[in-house]
This record gives C-alpha cells, structure tokens and sequence, in this order.
C-alpha cells in the first residue's frame, strides 16, 4: 500500500483542527464544511451510554406479540376487558363467567383460551 492511498484511507489528508489554549469544552466547528464537535472523554463516553440505553429501549418497545391474533384479540372490547380482569387474581372460571355477562356467550371464549390469551398478555406487556 503506497503512503498515499494510506492516506487517504486513514484521513491524514483532511486538515486537522485548531485547538486553543485554554478554550473550554465542548469545541463546535467546522472541519471541511462538516459542523464537528471536539467533547471531554467523560462526555464522549456519557453519550455512548445513553445511546446504548435508547437502543436498548428501542428493541423492547419493539417487542411484539406472537405473529396471527387470536380470537380474543381479534375482539378488541373482549381483549381490553380480560385485560382490565387480569389485575385481579381470578380464575379462569371467573373470567368466563364474568365475560358472559358482560358480552353473551356467543362472544366470550372458552377458558383454555383465556388462560392463553392471559399467559401471552404477561409475556409481552
């Protein structure tokens, strides 16, 4: 590899900023047309962590159900009222009865099927 091409692959070539005596941090210039910002390694390293942890956030935030909905969640006024339940510590049993009256028993599930709606609503809350 030629001095040149290493060069240019390590950006020796671009000029280099200026740096005062005494000038505090951080530093905002322009370094060939692009605006740069010359900050204390604490601050560096504070800005990592963060971005760390939004990304973090990020990926959790993007945590979603298990793909096909299930009967309950295709219902949405159903899925929000076992949801409302589940808070409590009742059973199965109790949510079904407590769903008939509420919706009928044509819109209320059976109690397999609220167990599993209750075990995927804890999963990805």
């Amino acid at each position: 590899m030629s001095i040149e091409t290493l060069e240019a692959v390590v950006g020796l070539d671009r000029p280099e900023l200026t740096l005062r005596p005494g000038e505090a941090l951080p530093i905002f210039a322009e370094r060939d047309g692009e605006q740069v910002v010359v900050l204390s390694m604490a601050a560096y390293g504070e800005l990592l962590a963060l971005r760390a942890q939004a990304a973090r956030f990020a990926i959790r935030q993007a945590k979603a159900p298990p793909a096909g909905l299930s009967t309950i969640e295709k219902d949405a006024e159903v899925a929000e009222f076992l949801r409302q339940r589940f808070r409590g510590r009742e059973t199965g049993e109790a949510l079904r009865a407590a769903c008939v009256r509420a919706f009928g028993d044509d819109r209320t599930p059976s109690v397999g099927r609220i167990q599993t709606f209750r075990s995927r609503w804890r999963a990805y809350r």
